[in-house]
């Protein structure tokens, strides 16, 4: 684990003036970056955390004081002026190994964990669905449990730069192995293990910058450093007993351009996953970057209006080969978001041609 550096070796943008430095200690004494509520209980759970091997960041340690006071740091630059968020959710350390995790709140009449475990004790290397590391009661709400993940990145960030490794995560996001459907789909609920990309790691909060906060991070190109995808956060997930009908109501946490969505009249859940993917793959991939037109045979029959036209999660992977095998022979062409603007658009395709050129 890495220590924060001296002043003597911070960046000139990392420090403050005198004046500044007067104005920051004042925001400091006001309480700009005291903890405010939610922090304060899981401070308050730092030494259970402790006990099990978990450490958490110096902000949530009992006794915190500010590390940039008594210095002429800017807080924005330490990494303990960065509050957590959403509220639910914890960083921290493994203890013995340095390792980075996870730590989510999750009420104890909440499926997630069940389905998670469930999914883990199939022992299918082929689905790619988070496992759980351990889980603890949690010590200041009997109602609740804590379920320690491995602490992973949302998966478009940093932005894919080259046809190959869309081709990539695509082979991985549709391959569930013996689950025979999707898990929830979400853009948020679709992330990666991001080490060998970022080798460097990241700050859980701050997620562009290094784990001081102090520097940009510098990822490593997927083609040349690959990365695995998951599938997180089965909080509106159900499980069905075998021969029972998938019927489902409601919107939560579901695709709301899908049309047979209803609160209070069942419907197929399978389809609107399909959709929800499909969806995934059209906003996030085929619309945003350049090269990517190959996919919309595959985005047009998942968000088929019709879900008894949709097809199955192998039948997406049927569809997936035939169009792959063409795309393949794409793989080294790089690729580069849409620019907003018209000439913002003309710039980035000619340095598209360009890179593909001398790529």
């Amino acid at each position: 684990m890495a220590h924060p550096p001296s002043e003597e070796q911070l960046p000139d943008y990392a420090l403050l003036d005198d004046d500044r430095i007067a104005k920051r200690d004042k925001f400091t004494r006001d309480g700009i970056w005291d903890l405010y509520s939610v922090e304060i209980t899981w401070r308050d759970r730092a030494r259970y955390l402790l006990e099990h091997g978990y450490v958490l960041r110096p902000r949530y340690q009992p006794g915190w004081t500010p590390s940039w006071l008594g210095t002429n740091r800017n807080p924005f630059f330490c990494e303990d002026a960065a509050m957590i968020f959403p509220t639910r959710t914890m960083d921290a350390r493994k203890r013995d190994t340095g390792e980075l995790v996870a730590i989510k709140k999750v009420k104890n009449d909440n499926q997630e964990i069940q389905i998670l475990k469930y999914i883990e004790s199939r022992r299918d290397t082929t689905c790619h669905c988070v496992t759980i590391i351990e889980t603890l009661p949690d010590p200041l709400d009997p109602l609740f449990t804590l379920m320690f993940l491995p602490l992973l990145r949302r998966y478009s960030d940093p932005n894919f730069c080259a046809v190959g490794e869309v081709i990539s995560f695509i082979d991985q996001s549709i391959e569930v192995g013996t689950l025979n459907h999707l898990p929830d789909i979400a853009e948020a609920n679709v992330m990666m293990d991001a080490r060998n990309l970022i080798p460097t790691e990241w700050h859980p909060v701050n997620q562009s910058q290094t784990p001081d906060g102090v520097y940009k991070i510098k990822p490593r190109s997927r083609t040349y450093f690959p990365v695995q995808y998951f599938y997180i956060d089965f909080g509106h997930s159900v499980r069905f007993k075998k021969g029972c009908r998938p019927l489902v109501i409601g919107d939560i946490g579901r695709d709301d351009t899908v049309l047979e969505l209803s609160h209070d009249i069942p419907y197929e859940a399978f389809p609107v996953d399909i959709h929800a993917l499909g969806s995934l793959y059209l906003q996030d991939l085929q619309e945003k970057y350049y090269s990517l037109d190959f996919l919309a045979p595959l985005t047009e029959s998942m968000r088929h209006p019709d879900p008894a036209r949709r097809p199955t999660i192998h039948q997406v992977h049927e569809q997936w080969q035939q169009i792959r095998s063409e795309a393949v022979e794409l793989s080294h062409i790089r690729i580069s978001a849409k620019a907003a603007t018209f000439f913002g658009r003309v710039i980035q395709q000619a340095a598209s041609i360009v890179g593909s050129l001398v790529g």
